[in-house]
């Protein structure tokens, strides 16, 4: 049995209300999730139902999903024993689930590849996607809803031959299909 080592992280999500030219913040809870082995937060969002998605991770990935109070409504980890997975971004779906970005790492070779998940309304998963090839190590870093019902993920390019790190751009539809991708820096400029 694999023993695991559990950690927690906290989070604060602060409101703010507008008064005038001023800003004033106030905290409006302060919560703390136990999310598995060696957890941290990435990302939080607030939702339509004014509650919130959590991601975070570092040898599994997980989401915790909050009321508008802070208080879990369900959370999941996923991931499995042979890569560790972590999770950078989440947005919520036009179906109201969500897609998770974030990046998988071989324990073996250490090879880094894009892993994109979606899940359904109460974190069930639906697909998962991987980007990546032997040559190079590709990372999530962050995701927009775009207008035509897509995301657009933005992360890094990392040429193992010639040691050169790009931009990485990857323009995916309502299920996390490749449109298309671009590299921008140094050895980028290119469509894949």
């Amino acid at each position: 049995m694999k023993k695991t080592i559990t950690k927690a992280f906290t989070l604060a999500l602060i409101g703010a209300a507008l008064f005038g030219d001023q800003v004033l913040a106030q905290q409006k809870f302060q919560q703390l999730y136990v999310a598995g082995f060696w957890a941290g937060g990435a990302e939080a969002h607030q939702l339509a139902d004014d509650g919130y998605i959590i991601c975070g991770g570092s040898e599994q990935f997980f989401l915790v999903r909050t009321n508008n109070l802070g208080d879990t409504l369900w959370q999941k980890i996923y991931g499995g024993p042979t890569h560790n997975e972590y999770a950078y971004t989440v947005r919520e779906t036009a179906s109201d689930g969500f897609i998770v970005g974030g990046d998988k790492t071989e324990l073996i070779t250490g090879r880094r590849d894009i892993w994109l998940m979606g899940v359904d309304s109460l974190g069930d998963t639906l697909w998962t996607k991987t980007y990546g090839d032997t040559m190079n190590d590709v990372r999530c870093i962050s995701m927009i809803n775009t207008n035509d019902g897509g995301y657009a993920l933005i992360g890094s390019h990392w040429s193992i031959p010639d040691a050169q790190t790009d931009v990485y751009l990857v323009k995916l539809d309502a299920n996390g299909d490749t449109s298309w991708t671009r590299k921008y820096g140094d050895n980028g400029g290119t469509d894949e």
